[in-house]
């Protein structure tokens, strides 16, 4: 199994532009549109890292025509051991000009598979991490990924511990996204295999607080840098641009030390939940160690139409004549 974290390092040296001069593409009008297409994303230039999807133009997957889902590309190249973010979406340029699809169409459907990209290296980084947890505890695992189990089976890595299966769901919890979960878990995307299910909800919410908090810091340590050098090359007799500059330089450091405090309660929050590699969001060890933990200890297994009537009760109380009172 493939460690998605080294990875995710070794791409981060390079720009998206100089990986796809690395890959030697022979076809030339290929080429040519993955260079068109990174340049109009504004990611030709840019580390291959998580932050590279910030600011990619929405596109509604339902209006590009895709005859291929994301999962199956990304599935059909993950255990080459040469797969990167950019033969990802070079494989998807490909697809989309077999069809004879439109500069801008092209674009859409690379914005929507690089943003898709890190719900995707998830499942492998998961995989790899519960194997690891869970085989220290002496137990005898194995999993399995591909994109029908992901897409028709609703199961994103199958996990086989002793004579056990589990089908696991990894997916991020939030508000927006929500009915959608319920809708897939309740069957309303496609009927659930028999077996096993276990929902392990990431809450990411967590870690772009954090995120946004060390941009501040990085920010601000770069104004510091600004006004001190400033000063050192400040006129004495400039003493009105000096008294601006030592004022700037105050506050600027008064905010980064009140930032500081926060982040360092927010990175403790954060690992509980996830790990931040590069702008990837994975499962943090401690979010591991809690499933795993969750898995050995033999849970009450709640029963399938149960949990059906618990997440449609909204629905039905909605759909019917009611009276309450506040």
């Amino acid at each position: 199994m493939i460690n998605i974290r080294d990875k995710c390092t070794e791409w981060s040296s390079k720009t998206f532009g100089e990986e796809l001069i690395e890959l030697n593409i022979k076809d030339e009008i290929l080429l040519e549109y993955a260079k068109k297409c990174f340049k109009d994303l504004d990611i030709l230039d840019k580390n291959i890292n998580g932050y590279a999807s910030e600011g990619l133009p929405k596109t509604e997957e339902g209006n590009l025509g895709l005859k291929f889902t994301y999962s199956e590309v990304f599935h059909n190249l993950i255990d080459d051991n040469s797969f990167t973010p950019v033969t990802y979406l070079v494989a998807i340029i490909s697809k989309f000009l077999l069809a004879s699809a439109t500069r801008e169409k092209i674009n859409g459907a690379v914005a929507r598979g690089l943003r898709t990209l890190t719900s995707l290296l998830r499942e492998p980084d998961f995989a790899y991490q519960i194997e690891n947890q869970l085989r220290s505890y002496g137990f005898n695992v194995s999993t399995e990924l591909n994109s029908r189990q992901d897409g028709g089976d609703h199961t994103d890595v199958l996990l086989h511990i002793d004579k056990r299966i589990y089908r696991i769901w990894l997916f991020q919890f939030s508000p927006r996204g929500l009915p959608h979960d319920i809708e897939r878990v309740s069957g309303k995307r496609g009927e659930l295999p028999n077996g096993i299910h276990l929902l392990c909800p990431l809450h990411t919410e967590v870690a772009l607080k954090y995120d946004s908090t060390t941009k501040k810091i990085g920010k601000l340590n770069i104004k510091i840098q600004k006004y001190q050098s400033s000063l050192a090359s400040c006129s004495a007799r400039a003493i009105k641009k000096r008294a601006n500059l030592e004022e700037r330089l105050k506050k600027s450091v008064e905010s980064i030390n009140a930032l500081n405090l926060i982040v360092k309660s927010e990175f403790e929050i954060c690992t509980k939940e996830l790990d931040i590699v590069d702008g990837w969001f994975f499962y943090s060890k401690d979010h591991i160690d809690r499933i795993s933990n969750f898995i050995i200890n033999n849970p009450t297994i709640n029963v399938y139409s149960d949990v059906v009537q618990t997440l449609t009760a909204p629905e039905r109380y909605l759909s019917e004549i009611q009276i309450f009172e506040k």
